[in-house]
């Protein structure tokens, strides 16, 4: 149950801020919200990491931590093709500005899968005794 809240959890709260967020960056600034979004998603990270407890606080924990990461994501997704487009010329929006942003943004989840797993297989050996 807390591994689906974990994953699933994230994909909820992002789908229920995305539009909310960009109309409010709409009205404050998506450049200003899109740092904040940055900063929030940052924190979230760092949370994750650092995630004292073990059992079910432990999972309880990282479910809320992965949550507050959400919100910052939301904004990051709200706001990075909508700066994307106001940058570019219209005749490279569509292939070359927002391709890219695609591939960076596939690019970091392969990353951070990769060093994901391997820190926290190196912070797993810590903490089990052998």
């Amino acid at each position: 149950m807390y591994l689906l809240w974990i994953i699933m959890g994230y994909n909820i709260v992002t789908a229920t801020l995305l539009v909310t967020f960009g109309r409010l960056s709409d009205i404050f600034g998506r450049t200003r919200l899109y740092n904040m979004g940055f900063l929030i998603f940052t924190i979230g990270s760092i949370l994750l990491f650092l995630t004292p407890g073990k059992g079910t606080t432990g999972a309880l924990e990282l479910i809320l931590f992965r949550l507050v990461q959400a919100v910052g994501g939301a904004f990051l997704m709200a706001n990075s093709a909508a700066i994307l487009t106001d940058a570019f010329p219209p005749t490279e929006r569509g292939g070359k500005a927002l391709g890219l942003n695609q591939v960076a943004g596939l690019s970091g989840s392969f990353i951070g899968l990769l060093l994901g797993g391997h820190t926290g297989h190196d912070k797993l050996e810590v903490r089990v005794p052998g």
